[in-house]
């Protein structure tokens, strides 16, 4: 398959629609993305990762909160970047991101939560390897136990591509130090890759990643350096937290 030469810049969806329902008992009624953890709103550790050379257009898909989520966005300064709000009129990430992508102008982009830590993540050296992967997909992959909590990635390793994934599967708590291979929040797409995306399917993550994968259209980067939080419960919150603050990063 031809895949068109990926320039040196990208633009970024950043999905901060999510209720975050599981995390309600401590956010209240602030959004989860712009909730402090460890001295910063949860979505600065993905802009960290964003403000640089490699993205030009961050675009907000809003849905839960737009109206704070939005004012947080505008009070703060993006040097050098066009910053860009969608919104959406059907539930769920596949919709959200097929809505936020009519205003990407590059021909990939990026695509990620903003609830997630990936502490000593490279995001140049993510779009380099996407573009040798010669697929339409990339994902950032880590190493992690309590896989209960993860989607497992199985990759073939002569080339990364992911042959299958497995979804937070609960046979994995009888062995919570058990360490794989897991999907670590952020995407890399192709324009042409959208096409694979299915909401019949499923409406969540589960509805970009499986498709491509069946696609063969899907390669994992994996990072064994990038330590990975999914900040979905107050437990996983305060395993953030205490890993930020012993990193000195409060």
């Amino acid at each position: 398959m031809f895949l068109p030469e990926m320039s040196e810049s990208a633009d970024a969806i950043l999905l901060c629609g999510g209720q975050g329902l599981r995390l309600k008992e401590l956010t209240g009624d602030t959004p989860k993305s712009i909730y402090e953890i460890a001295g910063k709103p949860l979505i600065q550790y993905s802009l960290d990762h964003l403000v640089c050379q490699h993205i030009r257009r961050l675009i907000f898909a809003l849905d839960d909160h737009a109206v704070e989520v939005r004012e947080w966005v505008i009070s703060r300064e993006f040097p050098g970047q066009e910053i860009h709000f969608s919104t959406q009129s059907q539930p769920g990430i596949v919709e959200a991101v097929k809505e936020a992508s009519s205003l990407v102008q590059k021909d990939i982009f990026v695509v990620c939560n903003t609830d997630e830590i990936q502490d000593k993540f490279n995001l140049g050296a993510f779009l380099e390897f996407h573009r040798g992967s010669h697929t339409l997909a990339a994902t950032l992959a880590v190493y992690s136990n309590h896989l209960y909590r993860h989607r497992v990635l199985i990759a073939r390793e002569t080339d990364q591509l992911v042959l299958a994934t497995d979804l937070e599967n609960p046979t994995y708590r009888t062995c919570p130090e058990k360490i794989a291979l897991v999907n670590g929040g952020l995407m890399i797409i192709n324009k042409a890759g959208i096409k694979h995306f299915d909401p019949n399917y499923s409406a969540g993550w589960s509805g970009i990643i499986d498709p491509l994968c069946e696609a063969g259209q899907l390669s994992a980067f994996v990072a064994p350096e990038v330590v990975y939080f999914n900040v979905d419960t107050p437990e996983i919150y305060f395993e953030a937290q205490a890993y930020l603050q012993q990193s000195g990063q409060s």
